[in-house]
């Protein structure tokens, strides 16, 4: 896991990272959507390319790229409740980018490394497992008070 943690960044990945992107997702804290990377690769490519190896080989991120802009999306037509409103974050292209790589390269490991128990993180493990878990537990723990007390204890 180790080694193929550390093996050098690739174009490839950098590339295959923006692809995945939706073209016309949310734009960016800098404006740009994913189809104008795509579209002008050929001209933004190689200094995007640049960019992102610098920040991925422990270089410092430059000021800016982290800066998040939080922007309320409506859920109903007239809102009025901030419930009514959906936050999302809009951060710079390079910055997803470059967190994008990451994960990637992560993901294929989470799961060896976290807990089957754990729920979060590992697709096809939903956190209303635990929930589910939980209640299931309670409930059984209940209808057996007497005899179980001590578990409940030790659980909790």
């Amino acid at each position: 896991m180790n080694e193929a943690l550390l093996k050098p960044f690739t174009d490839e990945e950098i590339w295959t990272t923006l692809d995945n992107i939706g073209d016309l997702k949310a734009p960016r804290a800098d404006g740009y959507l994913a189809i104008f990377y795509k579209r002008f690769w050929h001209v933004v490519g190689d200094r995007v390319k640049q960019e992102v190896h610098n920040v991925l080989n422990g270089g410092d991120m430059p000021n800016g790229w982290n800066d998040t802009i939080i922007v309320l999306i409506p859920k109903v037509r007239d809102p009025t409740k901030l419930k009514h409103l959906k936050p999302i974050s809009l951060c710079t292209m390079l910055y997803k980018i470059v967190s994008k790589v990451l994960a990637n390269r992560l993901k294929n490991f989470l799961p060896k490394i976290i807990s089957p128990s754990q729920s979060s993180f590992v697709p096809g493990r939903l956190i209303t497992n635990n929930v589910l878990l939980s209640y299931e537990l309670t409930h059984y723990l209940r209808s057996r008070r007497k005899k179980m007390e001590w578990l409940l204890l030790n659980w909790i």
